[in-house]
């Protein structure tokens, strides 16, 4: 298949920018353009990457398993490389970032884990997913929103032990973005058809 468009953004404090493909995370320094971490997976699939506290973390899964994750922290000044293995038992199909170090990993069967280097166990939530998970987003609130094949989204806020279903779409839904605040949120399937949401999961235009 064909290298999808890569992704670039900045660190929040401004002074690094990230690239990343599907095999590939570069990392410049923003005041003189040069280039700090170039790291690409010879076999495996980059799912996610962020720079955050002068660290690059990339979580990427492997061709000969796919059931399982792993996250390598790349501290951008001279320290040793943190490395840390996962596994769900299930397809890795989607993953992102969450608060602080925190991964959010999606997986086939329409299932969540919260995992970090610093978390001895992995914390499950619950979606009510019937299908594989193509999307997660970390709102800044705290709150987690997942995209499925069952053409539904999830909404899990810290309070809920389990989620709450969102209904927009008639197709799998392939696309998750939040506006910056974490106040609108736009979903998008794969018919084109798109949606906007309130952080409270409120419907206020496009879907069905």
């Amino acid at each position: 298949s064909p290298e999808a468009r890569p992704q670039l953004s900045l660190s929040d404090d401004g002074q690094h920018l990230l690239m990343q493909t599907s095999r590939v995370a570069r990392v410049w320094r923003m005041s003189d353009g040069t280039l700090v971490e170039d790291f690409e997976h010879p076999r495996g699939r980059l799912i996610s990457a962020r720079i955050q506290a002068q660290a690059l973390y990339a979580a990427f899964s492997t061709p000969q398993d796919e059931q399982s994750a792993h996250m390598k922290v790349w501290p951008l000044k001279p320290s040793p490389l943190v490395s840390r293995p996962y596994w769900p038992g299930d397809e890795v199909s989607a993953a992102r970032f969450g608060v602080g170090d925190s991964l959010w990993i999606g997986t086939s069967k329409g299932e969540v884990y919260a995992w970090s280097p610093s978390r001895v166990s992995l914390k499950r939530r619950s979606t009510l997913h019937q299908g594989q998970i193509n999307a997660i987003v970390a709102l800044p609130s705290g709150a987690l929103l997942t995209a499925s094949d069952d053409a539904s989204l999830s909404l899990l806020s810290p309070e809920e032990r389990a989620g709450r279903q969102l209904i927009a779409h008639e197709a799998p839904v392939t696309l998750l973005e939040h506006s910056e605040d974490g106040a609108l949120i736009l979903s998008a399937d794969r018919k084109g058809q798109g949606a906007l949401w309130s952080q409270e999961g409120a419907l206020l235009s496009g879907g069905t």
